[in-house]
C-alpha cells in the first residue's frame, strides 16, 4: 500500500493517563500523589487487556514516576 501521511504519536504522559483510566474505569479516582511515568499507548493497551476486569490492578501495573510502587512477587 501507500503512504500518505507519517504521523508520531508521542508518548502519553500523566495526564493522558489518568483520562484513560477515566475512560475505562469511570467509578475509581486515582490518587492525586500519584505520578505515571510517560508510556506509550501501545504499552498502557496492552496493561489494559491483562488487568481489563480489575480496575484496581491496571491502575497499580502501570509504570510511575512517585511514590515509587513495588509490585508483589
Amino acid at each position: 500500500g501507500r503512504v500518505d501521511y507519517l504521523v508520531e504519536l508521542p508518548f502519553l504522559t500523566d495526564f493522558e493517563v489518568r483520562e484513560y483510566i477515566g475512560l475505562m474505569f469511570p467509578e475509581l479516582t486515582v490518587d492525586q500523589a500519584i505520578v505515571f511515568a510517560e508510556i506509550p499507548g501501545c504499552d498502557l493497551q496492552a496493561i489494559f487487556l491483562e488487568y481489563k476486569e480489575d480496575g484496581e490492578s491496571f491502575i497499580n501495573a502501570i509504570p510511575r514516576i512517585w511514590p515509587l510502587f513495588k509490585k508483589a512477587a
